[in-house]
């Protein structure tokens, strides 16, 4: 037993977390299913969506607010076999607090609102397939660098554990 840890702390109750989950399905059939309030798991969908977009998680019409009321936004920019099932206030009413996607969920132009929106709307957790080691370009790394960073680390990019110095890092 160590420092402010009692017996008793040690005996409590399991927590369970039983959220709402929502698979962003390619089938926009299945994630309207979803938002209705169906439970499907991972082996009732076709297959989770890869590379959903900063720009469908919030589109650019919804960014002209800058508080909670983004939570009615989120994903309605998301696209499914051509169609777009989520609907304004849609996470929100289904009481959505997971979302599981494929690979790259949220590249493209890093918003904050897109964050803002899913927890304004009660998203608790997103959970999507991140592939180790992939392939960022040194000119997209260092976009917005100034020239005394830029130099040193195009000269580098061979020492693995060589980070430049200041505001580049």
């Amino acid at each position: 037993m160590s420092g402010n840890v009692s017996d008793a702390a040690l005996h409590l109750a399991p927590v369970h977390f039983a959220p709402r989950l929502l698979l962003l399905a390619t089938d926009a059939a299945q994630v309207r299913r979803q938002l209705d309030g169906e439970a499907l798991s991972l082996a009732d969908v076709a297959a989770l969506r890869d590379d959903v977009s900063t720009d469908e998680i919030i589109p650019l019409p919804a960014m002209v607010h800058f508080d909670a009321t983004l939570g009615r936004h989120p994903l309605t920019g998301y696209t499914a076999g051509g169609e777009r099932p989520i609907g304004v206030d849609a996470i929100r009413r289904a009481g959505i607090e997971v979302i599981v996607a494929g690979a790259r969920y949220g590249k493209g132009s890093s918003r904050e609102h897109a964050v803002v929106a899913e927890r304004s709307a009660g998203v608790r957790l997103v959970i999507a397939r991140i592939r180790r080691g992939e392939a960022i370009s040194l000119d997209e790394l260092l976009a917005g660098r100034d020239r005394a960073c830029r130099r040193p680390a195009r000269s580098r990019r061979g020492a693995p554990d060589w980070r430049p110095p200041g505001r580049c890092g």
